[in-house]
């Protein structure tokens, strides 16, 4: 590995501590934020129910594109196996994708969560002025930002 590679690795694993942190703050900040209205929270839960069906049907046919693309990947890059290639560099190169796509997949599902509930505590909190309702809608979608 090159010494330029492997500084950008280690400032990437640097940077994503910092903004694990300040993720998990304003996901905590928005979890706190409270909703005491009834009707908003019965609201918020249809919708969060929707959202649930929605991912879990996105994902099902999210997870067969992946895996055909999984093995495609496998199969040609970074050499076709036919070649003589090494098949551990393919192997590699197949791991990384799934890995992506499974953390992309974790991020997805985290960010619905928050979206849905920062709409709620939003809504309730537009009750109260525009600068909560604000904050809890900008940090909400900071979550996943």
């Amino acid at each position: 590995m090159t010494p330029s590679m492997t500084l950008i690795l280690i400032l990437s694993a640097v940077s994503i501590v910092p903004a694990f942190v300040f993720t998990a703050y304003l996901y905590r900040w928005v979890k706190k934020q409270h909703c005491d209205n009834q009707e908003i929270n019965r609201v918020a839960t249809f919708i969060q129910k929707g959202a649930n069906t929605f991912m879990r049907k996105e994902y099902r046919i999210l997870a067969k594109f992946a895996g055909v693309a999984a093995i495609l990947i496998f199969i040609f890059l970074p050499s076709p196996i036919w070649k003589g290639g090494e098949i551990l560099e393919n192997l590699k190169m197949t791991f990384s994708y799934i890995a992506g796509t499974v953390f992309s997949a974790v991020a997805g599902k985290i960010g619905i969560i928050v979206a849905t509930s920062a709409n709620a505590k939003a809504a309730y909190g537009a009750s109260k002025g525009i600068k909560p309702a604000f904050l809890i809608g900008f940090r909400g979608g900071a979550v996943m930002g």
